[in-house]
């Protein structure tokens, strides 16, 4: 996977950009409120769109924070002007297609109907305000599953040129 520090500048095809998120589960048995931190490399080619997450999360209240490390791949493939397919990398290495976001009258991108998996519910929305903050919603609900991620992505221009063109 690759990483900001291997793409320190911006390029009009790739930009690497700064991340805050915010998640918190209130699954019976696991719940959770963690913050985090990292760089984004977002790629363009043609109507996708790949991010890719390298960063740290640690539990918001603990006395002394552990720091996790993670790394995420996202691709989002503009399927129309309205329309954005959004998939995820699978524990196998291959893709999977989580949700198809529309966008609304106000310019957010959202999920219509929920990506069911077994008993659980996923729903996902995105934004980009004028001053070029990215941010991602990510809900998931059901007996397993009841968490919410919230993630900004600072300066993330690209974004704005990949979905207008």
């Amino acid at each position: 996977m690759n990483s900001c520090t291997s793409h320190p500048v911006s390029l009009s095809d790739s930009q690497c950009v700064s991340f805050e998120f915010q998640s918190h589960s209130s699954t019976p048995g696991t719940p959770w409120d963690r913050v985090g931190e990292g760089e984004a490399l977002f790629q363009r080619e043609g109507s996708v769109l790949t991010l890719e997450e390298k960063g740290f999360w640690w539990e918001k209240d603990a006395r002394d924070p552990v720091r996790h490390a993670f790394r995420k791949r996202v691709i989002l493939e503009r399927l129309d002007r309205n329309r954005v397919m959004v998939r995820k990398s699978s524990p196998d290495g291959g893709l999977l297609d989580l949700l198809t976001l529309e966008r609304t009258e106000i310019g957010i991108w959202s999920s219509p109907r929920p990506h069911v998996c077994l008993q659980d519910v996923y729903r996902a929305e995105f934004s980009l305000d004028d001053s070029e903050v990215f941010t991602f919603r990510w809900w998931s609900e059901g007996p397993e599953k009841n968490y919410e991620i919230l993630t900004r992505y600072l300066d993330a221009h690209l974004t704005r040129a990949w979905l207008e063109s």
